[in-house]
């Protein structure tokens, strides 16, 4: 349903965007070159996931959460 929505409201139609200035640009690691707008977007992923992680494995809800499914 969100990607329908979504769909009605923008458009089906590829939407470009300029990157920033800081985002433009390559790091150069161990002669492998790796986009800053990739790198951002594997860090921030990478936090979501460990910050997901905590969140089910640490928390009350996450304990009734598993509770729940078993």
């Amino acid at each position: 349903m969100s990607v329908a929505a979504v769909d009605y409201t923008m458009g089906s139609q590829q939407q470009f965007i300029k990157l920033p200035e800081t985002l433009q640009g390559q790091f150069h690691v161990f002669g492998v070159g790796i986009g800053k707008y990739r790198l951002l977007i594997i860090v921030l992923c990478g936090i979501l996931t460990i910050a997901l992680q905590f969140i089910l494995a640490r928390t009350r809800f996450g304990s009734r959460l598993r509770a729940r499914g078993r």
